[in-house]
């Protein structure tokens, strides 16, 4: 599944400045994404967060990981 270039949300999280922020995902890291918003890029963590990614609620331990890592997971 790749993720850059899908529009997200924040739908819950740890922190709840981060809560309501949306826009597309420019960069996936092991523990982060940066998604670009109207104010500018913010990077946020997978883990700690709950997304809606294009529409589909994703929890972010099920995100959590090299994104080439999910090619194996079963």
């Amino acid at each position: 599944m790749m993720l850059i270039g899908a529009h997200a949300e924040v739908t819950d999280a740890t922190n709840p400045y981060a809560i309501g922020l949306s826009g597309t995902i420019s960069l996936e890291t092991k523990n982060m994404l940066a998604i670009n918003t109207e104010r500018g890029v913010r990077m946020l963590p997978k883990l700690h967060c709950t997304w809606s990614i294009n529409g589909v609620k994703v929890e972010g331990s099920t995100i959590h990981g090299h994104p080439y890592q999910r090619l194996t997971w079963k």
